[in-house]
């Protein structure tokens, strides 16, 4: 699933990309099902998206700028595959190289309990840049960002407006991991 915003050269290539490492790795094609959305983009993008769309690919135009999740959403309800089917979400902007669907497919097949797996990611074909890993949050932080947030939202509610004018800035909701989470009163 490919989520389009003003991107559709960079579809084109990825899902282009992705056909010729599923071929090189003797997959069949009648086992990949690729959906695109379109997530009304502001810019036309109808010449990337009718290439795509005759190459094969179901290309939905929304009415609406869903954002990033609401657009995989869209395209999920469109997959026609089975609850053992494997989903990749993919961004535009990829290029896969070789080797690079196998090893992904076949750790997901082979471990049924994973969830998502992320790849190694570069910048360049050579594999000499590569990216920092994309480190998937845990449940606790899960737990301490909501409970952040709830004592956010209480001290807006309960604490009495401060009497320099400040504003209270939740700072749980921008930091990641390694940085604090709290309220601070900002004049």
């Amino acid at each position: 699933m490919v989520v389009n915003y003003n991107t559709g050269a960079f579809a084109e290539v990825a899902i282009a990309s992705l056909r010729v490492e599923w071929r090189r790795e003797g997959r069949h094609m009648d086992d990949l099902e690729i959906v695109l959305v379109d997530n009304n983009s502001p810019q036309d993008q109808s010449e990337f998206l009718e290439r795509i769309e005759a190459s094969g690919v179901t290309v939905l135009r929304s009415k609406d700028n869903l954002g990033y999740a609401g657009g995989m959403n869209l395209a999920f309800e469109h997959t026609c595959g089975e609850p053992t089917d494997i989903v990749a979400l993919l961004n535009p902007d990829l290029y896969f190289l070789p080797g690079s669907i196998a090893a992904l497919m076949d750790y997901v097949a082979e471990n049924p309990d994973v969830g998502a797996a992320d790849p190694r990611t570069y910048f360049d074909p050579g594999k000499r840049l590569q990216l920092p890993r994309n480190l998937l949050p845990t449940l606790f932080e899960h737990a301490f960002e909501l409970l952040a947030a709830l004592c956010a939202g209480a001290a807006r509610v309960l604490a009495p407006p401060p009497a320099f004018g400040g504003r209270v800035v939740d700072f749980g909701r921008a930091n990641r991991r390694g940085h604090a989470l709290g309220l601070l009163r900002v004049p």
